[in-house]
This record gives structure tokens, sequence and C-alpha cells, in this order.
């Protein structure tokens, strides 16, 4: 769609299957980066929007994220600190620095004639009060204040700039903001908020600047004064690494116009989201995307997770003003859409969320997050939460320890489903761990129970054949991992309440 300048709007029911598919955007885009112009895509024409925080953006996904996006970008656009302000000082610093230097300078000298013209007035003051008085503790305060003045007046002449330092400070400073605009407007400007020329050019001038830069400090000063004084002895060098960076200073200042916009609001909805090719979102934030009215049509709605979404939702993306075709991406065997209620799940118009589930999430994720060292990023969740996503390493639980013996997590062939997909399929080492155990079951729900536990057999029969499958009463060293975790989680009582520390006997626990 990129490649085609076909405008797209890309959904999906949670923020977790987004985030999941802009994960996976990104990474094709930082693949074509590598290929030919005519295949190449930029982060600029992608945008993601929606609750940072149920998202879990990471610092990947902040490259294309709206409101860091918005926030690096209106810190450019702003006019006194931002693009055109350094753009426009720049040219001046290059083209004749004397004349500020000049200035400066006589700035410097106005400040010490005044602390010494303060200086003498003092003086004259204090020898007065001497002399009519014998107030010892007045003249004290005076000649204290005479010291305090002929101090600061020291300091300004110390710290005065050379015209080399001058010129070498202001150059920095300036350079270094450009670099940053540079590299936020090609990573976060549209494609087509500029031309390609103008892209290129910013390009060109980073490395002017560097060389100019490297330049200027190899050279004597003497080299520097008589290049801003327009003499001729100046080396040819010097003189056209200045003429060629002012050459595209100026070709930026006159063809690459920014819009005047300041606020927030104004610089993602009718800028960012307008110019946008790709536009990530959940189905029902994409009412957002109504109010484009100047926009080019976004004439193909992609959804991913299609079956995930009530039909009330479904309908936001498909009225979009300009749309000609719909994508919907789904599969069959995993979850439907949730519905919160035990009158939806006869139907299979939705199925209820688990009650424990959230708890479960919570305790997993603090005694996780307090035994890792922060290396790696852990993600918990129940399985409902996670249809969407995927990683290298999952681990799932299926104990259970309701004294009714009930199935609860294996009732559901789609939830299953959903935890067995979870491992990123495109990578070669990916990994799924179980956390089983077999409890009683209700006699009522036996033949449910066989058929579910049937279905993971297979599955774990699949992966002993691709060696893949570990069983801890097989492997010691993974038992000794289970019995260290344990410890450090202070569940010695639960290891020997359930027979653990033997890893086997009747009551299985795989991994």
């Amino acid at each position: 769609m990129l490649i085609e300048n076909q405008r797209t709007v890309t959904c999906a029911p949670t923020n977790t299957a987004v985030a999941e598919v802009a994960s996976r955007v990104l990474g094709v885009i930082e693949e074509s980066s590598g290929g030919g112009a005519a295949t190449k895509c930029f982060f600029g024409d992608v945008v993601l929007f929606g609750n940072e925080d149920r998202m879990a953006v990471d610092r990947k996904l902040e490259n294309i994220f709206l409101d860091t996006r918005v926030r690096r970008l209106r810190q450019c656009l702003m006019p006194i600190t931002g693009w055109t302000k350094s753009l426009s000082s720049m040219i001046a610093l290059q083209e004749d620095s004397m004349v500020p230097y000049e200035r400066y300078d006589e700035a410097i000298q106005g400040c010490v004639l005044d602390l010494v013209s303060e200086e003498i007035k003092l003086r004259n003051v204090t020898v007065v009060c001497s002399l009519r008085t014998m107030d010892d503790k007045k003249v004290k305060e005076m000649q204290k204040d005479l010291l305090e003045v002929q101090k600061k007046a020291r300091e300004v002449e110390r710290e005065k700039m050379s015209f080399e330092t001058y010129f070498q400070s202001n150059y920095k400073k300036l350079a270094k903001d450009l670099r940053t605009c540079v590299e936020t407007f090609v990573d976060d400007l549209p494609r087509s908020a500029t031309s390609e020329e103008n892209f290129c050019c910013m390009a060109e001038v980073l490395l002017l600047l560097d060389a100019f830069g490297v330049l200027v400090q190899s050279e004597p000063v003497e080299q520097l004064q008589a290049l801003f004084k327009r003499h001729s002895d100046v080396r040819f060098r010097l003189r056209e690494a200045i003429s060629s960076c002012l050459r595209k200073l100026w070709l930026l200042s006159s063809n690459f116009k920014l819009p005047e916009m300041y606020d927030s609001r104004t610089i993602d909805l009718e800028f960012l989201l307008q110019n946008a090719k790709i536009v990530l979102c959940t189905a029902s934030s994409s009412y957002r995307l109504l109010y484009m009215q100047k926009a080019q049509p976004l004439e193909v709605p992609v959804v991913d997770e299609a079956a995930q979404l009530k039909e009330c939702e479904s309908l936001i993306p498909l009225q979009l003003p300009g749309v000609r075709h719909a994508v919907l991406i789904d599969d069959e065997y995993l979850l439907p859409a949730l519905v919160k209620s035990k009158e939806g799940d006869p139907p299979g118009s939705g199925v209820a969320l688990q009650g424990p589930g959230p708890a479960i999430e919570e305790k997993l994720g603090k005694q996780v997050y307090s035994m890792h060292d922060g290396s790696f990023s852990v993600k918990v969740r129940t399985v409902d939460g996670f249809q969407g996503a995927e990683e290298d390493v999952i681990i799932f639980s299926t104990v259970r320890s309701n004294t009714a013996g009930k199935i609860g997590f294996l009732a559901d062939t789609n939830r299953t489903n959903v935890a067995l997909t979870r491992a990123n399929a495109l990578d070669d080492d990916v990994f799924v761990w179980y956390v089983l155990q077999t409890l009683p079951v209700d006699p009522g729900q036996r033949e449910d129970a066989g058929e579910r536990q049937n279905d993971m057999a297979a599955d774990r029969g699949r992966r002993k054949e691709r060696g893949c499958f570990l069983d801890a009463k097989d492997d010691q060293d993974l038992a000794c991992a289970i019995i260290k975790a344990s410890i450090e989680l202070d569940g010695v009582e639960n290891l020997l309440k359930f027979d653990m520390l033997r890893i086997g006997g009747s009551r299985r626990s795989g991994v």
C-alpha cells in the first residue's frame, strides 16, 4: 500500500492487536530501507494513535506513535526555538560573524564600564563615610559591596570570548539544533509534506555542516577572521566549504516551508493524519478520521482480528468517507467478540471473560517483575487480552485449583488455540512453555475435558517430534530451575504440598 501510494486505515479490535500490527509494519519499513527508491517506505508515512498506556508503546513504536511524534515536531515548529529560527541564525552566522561579534564585544565593554563606574562611586562614598562617621559597621558593609563589584568586573572580563571561541560555540549550538530538526523531519514528516529534493538537501546540509565544523577547528584564527572580512588571502577549501553550505541553507530557506501550527491538536489532526499513507488504530477510535474533511480519502480499511469485532464496532471504519474496498482478516478458530453477558454465549455471539483472569494477571505480574533484572521485557496478560499479539517466548499456565474440578480454561477450544499460537512463527528460536497440572474433573464435564486434554497432548506430541518439548521430570536442570524459582518466591510449602520436589509421580508437572 505504501509503495502504491494507497491511503489505508488498518484497524484491530484491541490495543494489543493494533500494537502487534504496528510492529510488523515497522519491520517491513526497516526491510525496505535497503531497497531502491521505488521500493522504499518511510516512517513518516505511517501513524499509530490510541491509548499510549494500553498499547504499551515501547521505544520502537514511539517512532510512529502520534502523541510522541507531535511532541517531537512541535519543538521544531516553534517560531522562537525551532527550525526556522535555527536556519536563519545559521545563515546569518556564516554570512557575517564579525558584526554580531563586534556587538557582543561592545556589550561586554559596556557592562565592564558600568561596573567600573559603580566601583568608583562606591569607593568615593566609602571614603566620605569613613571620614565623617566612626560607624565601622557601615564602612565595612560598603567595603564589602565594593569588593563584590570588583569581583564581578573581573569575572566579566575573564569570561569574554575570543572571536574564535564565540564563532565555534554558536556554530556548534546551531548545528546541533539543525541536526535535531532534520532528523525529526526525516523520521516524522509525511513524505507528501514537501518534495524529495528538500529531504535530500537536508541530508546534504548535515554533511556540509559537519565538514565545515571540522575544517574551522583545524584552521588558524587569522584565516577565520579573514574569511568574514572578505580578504582575498583566504584558503580555497575554507571559502568553498562555507559557500557550498550557504547555498544549501538558502535553498532550504526558500523552498522548504513548514505550516504555521503550534498546538498539538492542529499538528496531529490537520497535518499528520491528513498526510499519512497508513493509519493504525483500534476500530472504535477510527471515528477520529471522520473529521478529516480536506484529506485524500482512506480508500481501503484493513481490519485484523475481524471476528473479535462486534457488528456495531465494525461499522465505524467502514463508514469513513471515500471507502471503496474493505479487507477483513481473521481465523475462525480463535476467540470471537467479547460480550460480558451470559445471555450472549449460547448463540455464539460472544464469550464471557473469566472472572479471576485480571487477579491472576496482577499476581503473576508482581512476581515476575520482582525476579527479573530489567534486561528483558515481560508482559503478563490473560489469554483473551493477548489475542493478536506474539512474542518469541510464551509461558502460559493451565493450572486449576477449584474444588469443583471445573475445566475453566480448557472449556473453550478457541481460547486454547489462541494460547498455543502466540509464539512468533517467523522466528526459528521460539519457545512455548507449559505449566500443567492434572486435577480431578467434574464427572459432568469429563467428556469435554478429555477432548481438550487430547488437543493439548497432540500439540505436545508435535513439539516432541521437533525436539522442542522438555519435561521437568526428565530434565534435571529444568527441575532444579523450577525448585530454585519456587524457593525465591517463598513457595517451598507449595513444593512440599504438591510433591513437586520429585517433579513426577501421579501428579504431572510438565514444562
